[in-house]
């Protein structure tokens, strides 16, 4: 209306209609479940709305809803905007949320030993802290990543010509309105369309999204595994709370497991749906439709599955006893520092002769010290819990890279005006 009321083609709204207007931006729940039986009747979602809009403009304004356009130009926005909200407000501040909580674990166990394992074996010592400080910096960049998400958005008409509008109103330039309209509701213009806007945006940010889940089932299962080997243990909620119902004892971690399998059905349907909806049949079809409307549902899944395992790692607590104990078990795991120290004196041969004396072995200080004679190194003032490298200093800086991260994605905001409708 406004754009015709410049043009001298209609009056501009009157104050009354205007008010009318704004007052259709909030709907109730009874409005919502009228537009529900209209769809019943229509079996056409927008049609249903529309219906329900002229009945509730004034007189003179009902011609012009949903005139020169196609269902496709008004759910593009919608659901563009409903995603931005989910990924943005909702989806990375969890992810956030949850990296925070991995950062200040990182920190404060930040020199708390514990014995590496790789493909399950042990490995070269490290710390509690710099491991699951990896897994916070991995989250934090994911979670950062996804807000920088921004849609794009299409006005186009049935096949993207904009043919009716310039037919029925000659003297306006419908391109530029629709790009300036687009724009001003925050989201980037897209010309280059069918009927339907290409979704290869949207597929990026639901992989995107699919990533972040992946990773905190990743360090989910590390926390388990960790619990397993003894490095952790779980307190109880509260005294109320019951592990089993045949073994008193038990602790189990079931908020790490129950968020585990959450995430891992939410990633499955994200990837699912970022694969179909870059298709579509010719210049339409309406299959991603469906897939749309599940957006809430794969986000809230995930949303609800990283709050369980958030619920975890506020109970987690480092068993220094049993790691040092791990580590004490296996001085074999020093090999790697005894080659080092031999090849840096010139021994060429170092590497083998650690190889054949300490593969496939397991062994205490004792055997260690008798390792170190035969190989004619002097005694070392080192221990496995010492053996750590760098490791305080990672997990302090990945602490805090991780810090910095999460907070600020736990400050943005989306950027379409349409996200206060949600």
């Amino acid at each position: 209306m406004g754009r015709l009321a410049e043009e001298g083609l209609e009056a501009p709204l009157t104050e009354d209609e205007r008010s009318a207007l704004e007052a259709l931006a909030s709907l109730s729940a009874e409005e919502v479940e009228e537009i529900r039986s209209l769809e019943g009747r229509t079996r056409h979602d927008v049609v249903a709305v529309v219906e329900f809009l002229r009945s509730r403009v004034p007189g003179r304004l009902r011609r012009y809803v949903h005139l020169g356009l196609t269902s496709e130009d008004d759910n593009n926005l919608a659901y563009s905007a409903m995603l931005e909200v989910l990924v943005k407000e909702h989806f990375a501040k969890e992810v956030a949320r949850t990296a925070l909580k991995l950062s200040e674990i990182s920190k404060r166990e930040a020199c708390s030993a514990i014995l590496g394992r790789t493909h399950g074996q042990p490995a070269v010592p490290t710390t509690l802290g710099r491991e699951l400080g990896v897994h916070a910096v991995r989250l934090a960049r994911l979670a950062d990543t996804l807000v920088s998400y921004r849609p794009r958005g299409k006005l186009g008409g049935a096949v993207g010509t904009l043919a009716a509008l310039r037919l029925a109103y000659p003297s306006i330039d419908w391109r530029r309105f629709a790009r300036e309209f687009v724009e001003s509701l925050g989201f980037e213009y897209d010309e280059a369309v069918k009927q339907v806007l290409p979704h290869d945006r949207e597929s990026i940010v639901l992989y995107e999204s699919a990533a972040a889940c992946n990773a905190a089932v990743d360090m989910a299962v590390d926390v388990w595994l960790y619990l397993t080997l003894g490095y952790l243990r779980l307190e109880r909620f509260d005294e109320r709370q019951v592990g089993s119902s045949t073994m008193p004892q038990k602790v189990n971690p079931v908020d790490l497991e129950g968020g585990e399998g959450m995430l891992r059905m939410a990633s499955r349907e994200l990837e699912a749906m970022a694969g179909r909806l870059q298709e579509s049949r010719l210049q339409r079809d309406i299959s991603d439709s469906s897939v749309k409307r599940l957006y809430g549902e794969v986000y809230g899944l995930a949303v609800a599955g990283l709050r369980r395992i958030e619920g975890a790692l506020d109970r987690l607590r480092y068993e220094r006893e049993s790691a040092l104990e791990d580590l004490n078990r296996h001085w074999e795991v020093l090999g790697e520092a005894l080659q080092v120290i031999l090849r840096s004196r010139g021994d060429e041969e170092g590497y083998e002769r650690v190889r054949r004396m300490l593969q496939g072995t397991v062994m205490g200080e004792e055997g260690f010290a008798a390792a170190l004679r035969e190989l004619h190194i002097d005694a070392l003032p080192l221990r496995p819990e010492a053996y750590l490298g760098y490791a305080c200093e990672q997990a302090a800086h990945f602490s805090e890279e991780a810090e910095r991260l999460a907070r600020e994605v736990l400050s943005s905001r989306p950027l379409n005006s349409l996200a206060k409708r949600f």
